[in-house]
């Protein structure tokens, strides 16, 4: 017995109808038994077949019926064609896992935990165990399958392709069946029920539950900590000043990397204290310089990015260290076949000192002689099989002083490396100049070198490879990315390869930096000998565009073949996770959060606790914990479909959001919802207006139930508004900006009887409106609506809750003719706001944005695709129209988009057509 699983054997024979298998651990009410035959008594060794008999072909089934905390219930079979008495005794051994599911299934045709009958996986547990010594992670859950692929894709990505176990726990088809896996990866794998075909050719079954277990090594070490000889990640004790290696088991200390990083002339640099670059500049003028403040160095290494493209002239960039003045001068120099002046650019610097840095990060220097064809440069650890390389000329030996020389090379020497000889601690370097210098004309240099663990797995051995399973088709290929600590702050990085030539390749960051990054860039391979060097375009938090120029010195042309390009991007992200604050755009661990405080941890406070919430989408495949079946019309009070069960996550003052349904039936409707507190589930459906029948087609629909509270960018309330209200104030503590957007949804059944459906009045046919006039960071202002047919006088009072967002946008509502948040009247998404929530343990993503739309679709197209279908929001913000019944619908929702309108309600009304409204809408979900 092992924390929440227990392994064993039992002994079963083909005659035993159904054998129970017991165990005295509580392994909760549904746990998952994996099994599998220990011995071989039905067909000769496992070195060959038998001429006769079942020639081992046995394996086990099991049910639910029977199955408890303590035991289940388990039968042997062979092929169809064999009969059960001809099945000889085997010990077959089993893994019985608590699954995490809270209720009792009693038969094969039960629901399973809350899982739909959809193709797609239900994670139902994660967590990790220790297997001799080693801590693995795992994820257990359910897939419904039968006879084609279903696709199980991983809540989290393993390192590498993780043990999968998978059984069926139950016999809808007794037909003797087997499981069979196709395409399994660190992200998931397919899964499908086969049948022998001994007995006929029919080899199709129907759908069984099956459980599975993947099990793999888990994340790696954070920095502040070690890892054990048996793997166990161990923190380390206080860093103390000037110890420059990360901690071991034996050192165990730590410490960030001593750095200083910025870019030139940008405006939303890190650490930008200089102006524009200039060309050949004199060391009294203070252009160019970057002054490292009270950040002390003892051996300074300093990498200058590429610079952009506005003045086409061949440069390079150029730096020297004053040590009295710990600051650096940095300028470009142009070749010797053009002038001494270049126009402004804008670059990055990285300024680290030399060390090691979390086993991922090398920096260090060495000399190179232009006469040396390839130098060889070495370090102590161990870097992965294809590190990248990022290179830059610490010394001025080639050109006088940063002012210029009117002779000789100007400066103009860059280096180039090669595949050729790069291993997990070595790689090649060249000193060059440009076109038709004679190499025994420059004169040694000094280069820094900083050496990165790229995340690649295959060791590249030639230039003409493929690296690291990156295409050669000229698209960004990102190989990893992470977090580093430079100087007490934390930075996220991102590193990649990129095919590209002179004609430019763009690089699109996997996820957008709070402001420009600070980017690296060399060529890794040695493909073409012509002189080069790397420029790039329209630097931004999103990506930046490189190419590769020549000089041409010596024949004018400046076009350069493809080469492999590696690029590093270091840049903070856009918000601190929910356990973090930020001091000065770093991100830094909050303590423990206590108890219910609901308040974001601050420099001061340093407290925190996430949102407790439940995410999902109903009848989509693309949910993430959708425990409900599809959503259906005025369907009754016993019936199963439209429940939301919250399951574990147990909620104070839950407060739920239903998202705009899609379009499948074009009858208007809106959606509706009842909390059964001793049940711990909704019960969600839709309801027509009182002019239309009580039947509606099946839609989809988003939900989002949160904890009623304060959160970091967020508020979740409740207030009660009656029909008779004109407009109904909301208010709330937190300043969420000039301009928060507020999503509504009603949250009692006052107007229309139960769930079942009302044959006559109102029948719950009620909804929200709202307006940006008196809306401020701490307030808006709400009221119900229902259709034209009914006196809103009539309406009874319902409690609407609220989700009140910092939206991103600067200016102050004045009324709902206002043009917001920069955004234009045109039908297009305009997106306000991207980052992170934490959702009962769990990091999403969201966007949120404004849509200007009519009763026409417009496409919404979001800023990053999501993992799977987003859960949707959406609600005017404003009322240009007073046209009662007005609501959101939607439609073709995607992970990287969906389409919406506003629909009219179409009890007494003369035309279909609204003029546009401010829709907001917020999608979360997973990336």
């Amino acid at each position: 017995e092992y924390q929440d699983f227990v392994v064993g054997t039992i002994t079963m024979r083909g005659s035993d109808s159904w054998k129970t298998v017991t165990w005295i651990k509580d392994l909760g009410n549904r746990p998952f038994v994996f099994q599998f035959v220990q011995s071989n008594n039905n067909g000769g060794s496992p070195t060959g077949m038998s001429a006769t008999g079942i020639r081992g072909f046995v394996k086990t089934r099991m049910t639910v019926a029977g199955t408890t905390p303590n035991s289940a219930k388990l039968l042997l079979q062979a092929d169809e064609s064999t009969a059960a008495s001809m099945v000889a005794t085997e010990t077959v051994g089993y893994l019985a896992v608590n699954s995490g599911c809270s209720n009792t299934p009693t038969s094969d045709t039960d629901e399973f935990c809350g899982c739909p009958r959809t193709r797609q996986e239900c994670i139902t547990r994660t967590g990790t165990f220790i297997i001799s010594g080693i801590e693995f992670e795992y994820e257990i859950g359910l897939a419904w399958t039968k006879s084609e692929p279903t696709r199980v894709n991983f809540q989290r990505e393993f390192a590498t392709t993780p043990v999968i176990l998978a059984n069926m726990q139950t016999q809808l088809g007794a037909d003797p069946s087997q499981l069979r896996i196709q395409n399994p990866s660190g992200t998931g794998f397919s899964v499908i029920v086969d049948e022998d075909n001994c007995q006929d050719a029919e080899a199709i079954h129907v759908d069984e539950w099956v459980a599975f277990i993947a099990i793999g090594s888990r994340k790696p070490c954070s920095i502040n900590e070690y890892r054990e000889s048996n793997g166990v990640c161990v923190s380390c004790d206080v860093c103390q000043y000037g110890e420059m290696a990360p901690c071991t088991p034996t050192s165990n200390t730590v410490c960030d990397a001593t750095g200083v990083l910025g870019t030139f002339a940008d405006p939303e640099g890190f650490h930008d204290k200089n102006l524009l670059i200039g060309s050949q500049v004199s060391y009294q003028d203070t252009t160019g310089l970057i002054d490292l403040g009270t950040t002390r160095f003892t051996n300074p290494v300093i990498f200058v990015g590429p610079p952009t493209r506005y003045d086409v002239s061949p440069i390079v960039s150029r730096a020297l260290f004053d040590r009295n003045a710990n600051r650096y001068k940095v300028w470009f120099a142009e070749t010797k076949c053009n002038d001494v002046w270049h126009s402004n650019e804008f670059t990055s610097y990285l300024v680290l000192e030399t060390g090691i840095y979390q086993h991922e990060f090398v920096v260090g220097t060495t000399t190179l002689d232009a006469s040396d064809l390839w130098r060889p440069i070495s370090w102590a650890i161990d870097l992965g099989a294809r590190p990248f390389i990022f290179q830059f000329v610490q010394s001025n030996n080639n050109g006088g002083d940063p002012s210029g020389s009117p002779t000789g090379l100007r400066g103009f020497v860059m280096t180039r490396m090669t595949v050729v000889g790069t291993t997990p601690r070595t790689a090649r370097l060249i000193l060059e100049s440009n076109d038709g210098v004679d190499p025994s004309l420059i004169h040694p240099e000094i280069v820094g070198y900083l050496a990165v663990n790229s995340g690649c797995v295959d060791p590249s051995t030639s230039d003409h490879e493929e690296m690291c399973g990156c295409l050669m088709d000229g698209h960004v290929c990102t190989t990893r990315i992470g977090t580093v600590a430079i100087s007490g702050k934390l930075y996220n990085y991102e590193v990649g390869l990129i095919w590209a030539d002179s004609s430019g390749k763009r690089v699109a960051f996997q996820t957008p930096f709070y402001s420009t990054p600070v980017i690296l860039a060399n060529t890794q391979t040695y493909l073409n000998p012509g002189r080069s060097f790397l420029r790039i375009k329209s630097p931004s938090k999103s990506g930046f565009t490189v190419q590769i120029d020549e000089d041409g010195c010596l024949d004018g042309d400046k076009k350069h073949t493809n080469e492999w390009i590696a690029f590093l991007a270091i840049g903070t992200r856009n918000t601190c996770f929910a356990d973090e604050y930020d001091v000065d755009g770093g991100c830094h661990k909050c303590d423990v959060c206590p108890g219910n405080v609901l308040e974001p941890c601050t420099e001061t406070t340093n407290t925190v606790c996430e949102a407790k919430g439940l995410l999902g989408i109903f009848g989509d495949p693309g949910r993430f914990r959708d425990e409900s079946a599809v959503l259906s019309t005025q369907v009754s009070s016993t019936d199963t479909t439209g429940l939301l069960n919250l399951g574990s996550t147990k909620f104070s003052n839950p407060i739920v959001f239903i998202g705009p349904p899609t379009w499948y039936g074009s009858d208007p409707v809106v959606p509706r919802t009842l909390y059964d507190s001793e049940s711990n589930r909704y019960k969600v459906w839709l309801t027509n207006a009182n002019c239309n029948d009580v039947w509606h087609t099946n839609e989809f629909t988003s939900y989002a139930v949160f904890e009623k509270g304060n959160y970091e960018n967020f508020v979740i309330g409740t207030v009660t508004v009656s029909g008779s209200d004109s407009w109904r104030e909301v208010s709330w503590k937190r300043d969420l900006g000039k301009r928060p957007f507020v999503f509504q949804f009603i949250q009692s059944n006052n107007n229309g009887a139960d769930p079942s459906g009302s044959p006559t009045g109102i029948r719950g046919y009620v909804s929200t409106r709202m307006t940006w006039e008196n809306t401020n960071a701490h307030s808006a202002r709400l009221r119900l609506q229902t259709d034209a047919t009914n006196n809103l006088a009539g309406v009874a009072a319902e409690t609407i809750g609220y989700l009140a967002v910092q939206s991103g946008c600067s200016d102050t509502p004045l009324s709902d003719e206002d043009t917001p948040c920069g955004c234009k009247r045109m039908p297009e998404a305009c997106i306000t706001h991207t980052g992170t929530m934490s959702l009962s343990g769990n990091t999403f993503y969201f966007e949120i944005g404004l849509v200007w739309v009519n009763t026409a679709f417009v496409p919404v197209a979001f800023h990053q695709n999501f993992l799977t279908k987003p859960v949707i929001l959406a609600n005017m913000q404003t009322q240009r129209g007073a046209d009662d019944s007005l609501n959101v619908r939607i439609d073709s929702v995607a992970t990287s988009g969906f389409q919406m309108f506003l629909q009219k309600g179409n009890c007494n009304i003369e035309d279909s057509f609204h003029v546009d409204e401010w829709v907001a809408f917020m999608a979360i979900g997973m990336r």
